[in-house]
Parts: C-alpha cells; structure tokens; sequence
C-alpha cells in the first residue's frame, strides 16, 4: 500500500477527515514513510547482494562510501542513458529495485528487456502482469533475501536461461509497452480522445 493511503487509513480510524482540504496537511508527512521503506529495504538488499558476492556493474552517484563492500563490483559512476543502454546490451542480467512501488513500475525493465538483458526486480503486481514471473522476468521478495540472493547466484549463473527470459521480455515489451503502445492507454486514463 502506498504511504499516503496507510496515512489517511490512520488518519480517518481517529476521525480525521483527510479529503477536506483544511486537513490535507496530514499527509505531507508520509514522505517521511516512504523514504524510511525505501532506505531499509535497499540497504538490506545491498547488504544481501555485497554477501552474495555477484559480478556487478554498479551506475551511479553516491556509491564511493560503500563500493568497499563490493569487490566484485565495477563502478561506473553516473553515466548517461545512452551508456546505460550500452552496459544493459554486454549484460545477462539487469537489477531492480521499486522500493515501495509494490504496484508499480520503472522504466528499468523495459530498457533492460530492449537492450536484451533479463530483468532481476523486487515484486510488483505491476511486473507480475506485464511480464510472464518466471518467463520474461524473475521477481524476488523483500521477506525472503536469503533465497533471493540464492535464485540470482543461479541465474547470473545461466547464460541460457537469461537469453531465454530476456527474449521473452523483449518480445512483451515491444508488442504492449513501448511509447506507440502506451500513449493510447494514457489518453484515455486521462479522459482524453486520442489523437
């Protein structure tokens, strides 16, 4: 459940009516939910991927604290979209996290599947329907790291099976989810004719 919607399940149980606009400050703090969510589970994840002792390409900024508890890690430091297509090309195996988007989505799979690596990710019911678990995406939980970090040391083993899982993503991404597929649906959520 997203932060806002436990806060205001709280709030209304002690008789706060949040939809009033006078009281709609009561959610600013769910933020401050999320972003705790966000920082445990991606710590415990961290944790969990520096012990199972992967290969990884790490991109991004703020890693040069940690990237000591990576020795099998190459770090890349912020790199543009275009390299990160490019290191999602030489990938097997691509990883994500949604932290506490358990609907959700980013658009790191897609690239991944289009680039032609297979997808690694935490649960969303997102993910669930848009790729075949198993098939065309391999999705972890947050309540078993021990047994995900086993699955990944299996996968990151077998190159045919990531072949197999990222042909499959890319065959559902380019027939549902790119932009020319995605803009009808987002026009008519949105109340809108299409064009």
């Amino acid at each position: 459940m997203p932060p806002h919607l436990a806060l205001a399940q709280v709030f209304r149980a002690i008789g706060h009516d949040v939809s009033d606009p006078a009281r709609r400050h009561l959610l600013a703090g769910a933020w401050m939910i999320d972003a705790e969510v966000r920082v445990t589970r991606r710590h415990a994840f961290l944790m969990a991927l520096a012990e199972a002792g992967v290969e990884l390409h790490i991109c991004g900024d703020g890693w040069q604290p940690h990237l000591h508890r990576f020795p099998n890690a190459t770090w890349h430091g912020p790199v543009e979209m275009t390299r990160m297509v490019e290191l999602m090309r030489r990938s097997w195996l691509v990883l994500n996290t949604n932290g506490n988007f358990g609907a959700g989505t980013h658009e790191r799979p897609f690239s991944a599947s289009l680039a032609g690596a297979a997808t690694f990710s935490d649960f969303s019911r997102y993910y669930a329907a848009a790729f075949q678990p198993g098939e065309a995406i391999e999705l972890f939980s947050w309540l078993d790291l021990p047994g995900a970090m086993a699955r990944l040391q299996a996968l990151t083993a077998d190159a045919e099976r990531c072949w197999r899982m990222a042909s499959a993503a890319k065959r559902l991404t380019l027939a549902r989810h790119t932009w020319d597929r995605r803009i009808p649906d987002i026009l008519a959520a949105a109340g809108l004719p299409a064009a």
